[in-house]
C-alpha cells in the first residue's frame, strides 16, 4: 500500500540513480551478491574428471570446487567450459576470470596467479597385467608409450627424458590401443587414470599394473596476474573455511574412488607447492 508518498525535490531526482548505485554497493559489500556475480567469470579447462559435461551440464570435480565456493560468496555458479589453450588464454587476457584445472609446473611461472591449491596428482606409466612396472628409465630404452595430448602427464614425459610416444586427444584411445598391445605402456596421473576407469566401467584396476610414481604436481585454480587480492581473498576465504568443515574432502571423494584416495595421499608430504 502506497501512502503519504511526498513529491521529491529536484535535488532527490538528480541524485536518485547514484543514490540507489551506492546503496547497491553497500548491499554488495555486505552481501557478495552483485561483486561475485558480475565481477568474477568461472572457466572449466575441458579434462575429465575437473570440468566436464555430463548431461547438458558441466560438471567436475574442479567445477564443483569452484561452485561450492561461489554459492558461499551468491556467486550465480555458472562455468564456462573450454578447451585448455583456450581456456588459458582467456585467463591471462581477461579481467576477473579463475579457471582451473591448471597444474603448477616450472613453465608456467610467473605467467599468472596460483589462487586456491585443492588436489595433488601422480603421475605414473599403466601396463598390461602381467607385464613389469614401468619408470622412465626403461621407458627410455625402448617400446611405444602413449599420453594424452596436451596434458601435465605430456610435458612430464618429456620432462623425463621419454621420447618414443603417441599423442592421443582421448585417453579411451590409450587405453584401447594399451588392451590390444599397439603400445607398451600408457603414462597418466592417478586423477586421469580414475576418470578413464569411471568412463569405461567395463575395465577394473586389476587389468592393469600401475608403476610407481614418477613425478607429482599440484592443481590450481588460478587468475591473471592483474586480478586484485580485493576480489581473490574472499575466494581464497571461502575454501578455506570448505577445507576445514571437510567439504573439500567430501567432493573429492565424490570424484575419485577410495584406491586412487589412498595413492594420492601414500606420498601427499613430498610435494611442496611452490616455485618447481
Amino acid at each position: 500500500m502506497f501512502c503519504c508518498r511526498r513529491k521529491k525535490s529536484s535535488s532527490q531526482r538528480r541524485f536518485g540513480a547514484a543514490g540507489s548505485l551506492c546503496v547497491g554497493l553497500l548491499l554488495n559489500a555486505n552481501g557478495g551478491q552483485i561483486l561475485a556475480d558480475d565481477q568474477v567469470r568461472l572457466i572449466g579447462a575441458e579434462l575429465a574428471p575437473y570440468a566436464y559435461h555430463a548431461q547438458g551440464q558441466v560438471v567436475g570435480l574442479g567445477v564443483e570446487i569452484m561452485q561450492e565456493i561461489g554459492r558461499r560468496l551468491g556467486h550465480s555458479g555458472d562455468v564456462s567450459l573450454m578447451p585448455f589453450k583456450r581456456a588459458f588464454q582467456h585467463t591471462l587476457t581477461q579481467p576477473n576470470v579463475l579457471m582451473t584445472p591448471v597444474a603448477r609446473v616450472a613453465s608456467r611461472e610467473g605467467q599468472l596467479q596460483w589462487v586456491i591449491h585443492y588436489i595433488d596428482d601422480r603421475f605414473f606409466y599403466v601396463s598390461r597385467a602381467g607385464s613389469p612396472k614401468l619408470t622412465h628409465e626403461l621407458a627410455r630404452q625402448g617400446g611405444t608409450f602413449g599420453v594424452l595430448a596436451g596434458s601435465a602427464p605430456l610435458a612430464q614425459l618429456r620432462q623425463g627424458g621419454v621420447n618414443n610416444y603417441l599423442e592421443q586427444t582421448r585417453d579411451t584411445a590409450n587405453i584401447n590401443m594399451l588392451r590390444v598391445g599397439r603400445i607398451d605402456g600408457w603414462f597418466t596421473s592417478a586423477i586421469l587414470f580414475s576418470a578413464a576407469l569411471k568412463s569405461n566401467p567395463e575395465l577394473s584396476p586389476a587389468d592393469f599394473v600401475i608403476g610407481d610414481v614418477q613425478s607429482s604436481h599440484c592443481v590450481y585454480i588460478v587468475a591473471s596476474n592483474t586480478m586484485p587480492q580485493t576480489l581473490l581473498g574472499p575466494w581464497q576465504q571461502a575454501f578455506e573455511t570448505m577445507r576445514i568443515d571437510g567439504t573439500v574432502a567430501e567432493i573429492v571423494g565424490r570424484h575419485l574412488g577410495p584406491e586412487l584416495q589412498a595413492l594420492l595421499e601414500d606420498e601427499q608430504s613430498s610435494i611442496v607447492c611452490g616455485n618447481p
